[in-house]
């Protein structure tokens, strides 16, 4: 995070930089790995300030992929050039970029929500696939995702968490190795269709005003992978939502509704394979705690991580123990 003493000089170099008045207003937007500021003057704009760790060719990807999907008429903000035609400029060891603020008013949260979600999703793939992105786009220094072939990067989660000698983790590295090594028993051996994928197209990442997307934001972990990596991920966050049990057989008949809707916005539809393997991608998404988040990040953190992935743990064990009924509901 930017310090407020600090903030004063980058607004001033950036409204010079893109020849803008000072603004009116200054509203933090939050973030994690970026600081977002709203810039409210004649017209909203935001400011993304990165670390000076930042890629500028992944960047530069990134904002490829935005004008991209903005160029296939989807809600998102590509970045606004500078007075000499530049997408980002450097200030004092952060880099800094500057596009159009897009309003919005709901999470994506609801099932009528998600089943329009998924429909932006199959364009979204389609945008990104014919848009020819640099190599820089396909790998995100971090994401919600791990592929497959994740067996390292998960030993080495659970190693840390039974480093940490604490009783109900390591009762949930055992557990999660067990359903892990299931998960990967039941994966189908041949390769399946990789896209350029959103990586967390979920929450606050789309949002809604009325019943119409009108923000889709932060590709920050775009990537290439299997793409129903990016079907799997915002339903298990559905699964996840506060104050839902375990799956039902109402979630079924969404996750169908939502593969048909997917279906309906892209030109190549799901393969019979990949509706199969679809609640195999959903069971395996345990996996990124283990092998990112927990095996990545500092003690602290990685701890409090570690206790709400081992809650959330039981619903991904759900899902494939009633894995040929989720694979008879989505290929029937």
């Amino acid at each position: 995070m930017i310090d407020d003493h600090a903030l004063p000089a980058l607004i001033t170099a950036a409204c010079a930089a893109y020849g803008l008045q000072q603004p009116a207003r200054v509203e933090d937007l939050g973030g994690g790995f970026t600081t977002n500021l709203l810039l409210a003057g004649e017209r909203a704009l935001v400011l993304r300030a990165h670390p000076d760790g930042t890629d500028r060719d992944r960047l530069a990807a990134v904002q490829q992929a935005r004008q991209a999907a903005w160029t296939a008429g989807l809600p998102t903000a590509p970045p606004i050039p500078t007075l000499g035609g530049d997408t980002f400029i450097e200030h004092t060891g952060m880099i800094i970029e500057l596009e159009a603020y897009l309003p919005w008013t709901d999470r994506m949260n609801t099932s009528d929500r998600l089943i329009t979600g998924f429909t932006m999703l199959g364009r979204l793939h389609d945008a990104l696939r014919d848009a020819r992105l640099p190599a820089a786009a396909a790998i995100a220094p971090y994401a919600n995702h791990l592929d497959r072939d994740h067996d390292r990067d998960v030993r080495a989660g659970l190693e840390r968490l039974r480093a940490w000698r604490d009783h109900e983790l390591t009762l949930y590295a055992d557990h999660a190795e067990d359903h892990l090594a299931a998960v990967t028993a039941h994966e189908d051996p041949s390769p399946l269709p990789r896209r350029l994928c959103h990586g967390d197209f979920w929450d606050n990442n789309v949002g809604f005003t009325d019943t119409m997307i009108t923000a889709l934001l932060d590709f920050d972990f775009l990537g290439e992978r299997e793409r129903i990596d990016d079907l799997a991920l915002p339903f298990w966050f559905w699964l996840l939502e506060p104050g839902r049990g375990l799956p039902t057989a109402e979630d079924r008949e969404l996750l169908r509704s939502l593969a048909d809707a997917y279906d309906h916005g892209t030109d190549t539809p799901l393969t019979p394979t990949e509706r199969r393997m679809l609640p195999v991608a959903i069971a395996r998404q345990p996996a990124w705690s283990l092998g990112v988040w927990i095996r990545t990040h500092d003690d602290e953190p990685a701890i409090a991580h570690a206790r709400a992935a081992a809650a959330e743990l039981p619903t991904a064990q759900a899902v494939l123990a009633d894995l040929s009924v989720w694979q008879d509901r989505l290929t029937r």
